[in-house]
């Protein structure tokens, strides 16, 4: 008897070290807690590395346009125009980055008198892997868009012309005709080639869009740039109108808002016409960096801007001739 009681002792005394030898519930809510923390802090690296990777992309992309357009004024001796004949300046670099067929298909298709928004081929390197909007176009514009748009100059009101790196081949009442080296008067590393912006999505996203200012500015860039800046983040919603086809869509061709932006505006600004001018559009550059745009300056060199430079200093990279000095980087 006294050996069945000990036994049965030693059963509960085991039976009581199993129960204490296991987790309370208190602590199973701190492991799952750290736990949590832990995947959240890799997730976030995961997704911060996954954007520094498509930052990089974007970055060579550019640099490969870069190179592109440099090889072309080392053989015709001037920049490529922002519009001619066969399309905008990103279809005549065609033929200096490996797409000489595409560029001949660009060329036929123009000739032909085809409509040039049912143009529906897209580039991947012309497209910012930030961007993940479609690449092309579901409603009533069929385009293919692109990232990367080059760099019309400052304003045209102020400047009385395109002083930038790209000009149109016909004069449309600020000037035409090619941009060479020796044009550029404040040095390429002061003069801004191409950047970047978000392309148009069919929605009226407020950076996607190009919006119609209600009042019209003829001389005043430091007011309109501010009232375009303060259009409000449901535009649509409000009253507001505008494109939601045409920025960046389709990237052969070579008009401002389309493909050509400029510095009237900073960095991950909206786009917006003067009322109804678009050459005097304030055509913003934009991007999904986490407050910064690539831009490639017109020695090659790419480069990560602030979107909170200083307006001026922007501005001043725009113009090829404003003789800013300076601002050297």
């Amino acid at each position: 008897m006294s050996k069945m009681c000990h036994q049965v002792r030693s059963n509960a005394e085991i039976q009581k070290d199993q129960i204490h030898s296991g987790f309370t519930l208190v602590e199973i809510l701190v492991v799952v807690v750290v736990i949590s923390i832990l995947l959240a802090l890799l997730l976030a690296g995961v997704q911060y590395a996954r954007e520094s990777a498509r930052r990089t992309q974007c970055s060579n992309n550019l640099r490969q346009i870069g190179l592109a357009i440099a090889s072309y004024e080392s053989v015709y001796r001037c920049f490529p125009q922002a519009q001619n004949s066969n399309g905008s300046f990103l279809t005549a670099i065609l033929p200096f980055s490996e797409q000489s067929n595409l560029y001949r298909e660009i060329s036929a298709f123009i000739a032909d008198g085809q409509e040039i928004t049912s143009f529906q081929h897209s580039l991947p390197g012309y497209i910012c892997p930030s961007d993940s909007s479609p690449l092309n176009q579901t409603e009533a514009f069929h385009t293919a868009g692109a990232n990367y748009c080059g760099n019309s100059g400052s304003w045209t009101v102020t400047a009385k012309s395109y002083d930038g790196i790209f000009r149109y081949m016909e004069d449309i009442g600020f000037g035409a005709g090619v941009v060479r080296i020796s044009d550029v008067t404040d040095g390429v590393t002061n003069t801004s080639c191409v950047s970047e912006w978000l392309r148009a999505d069919c929605t009226f996203d407020r950076m996607r869009v190009n919006w119609n200012m209600p009042d019209s500015y003829p001389n005043n860039r430091t007011k309109f740039a501010s009232d375009c800046r303060a259009i409000p983040s449901s535009a649509y919603s409000v009253g507001w109108r505008g494109s939601k086809f045409r920025k960046g869509s389709p990237w052969i061709d070579g008009n401002i808002t389309v493909t050509l932006y400029n510095h009237v505006c900073t960095p991950n600004s909206p786009s917006c016409y003067n009322r109804s001018a678009l050459p005097t559009a304030a055509a913003s550059v934009a991007g999904n960096h986490s407050g910064a745009v690539n831009v490639a300056f017109a020695d090659g060199r790419v480069e990560s801007l602030d979107q909170m430079v200083d307006s001026e200093i922007w501005f001043s990279f725009g113009s090829r001739n404003g003789n800013e000095v300076g601002f050297v980087r």
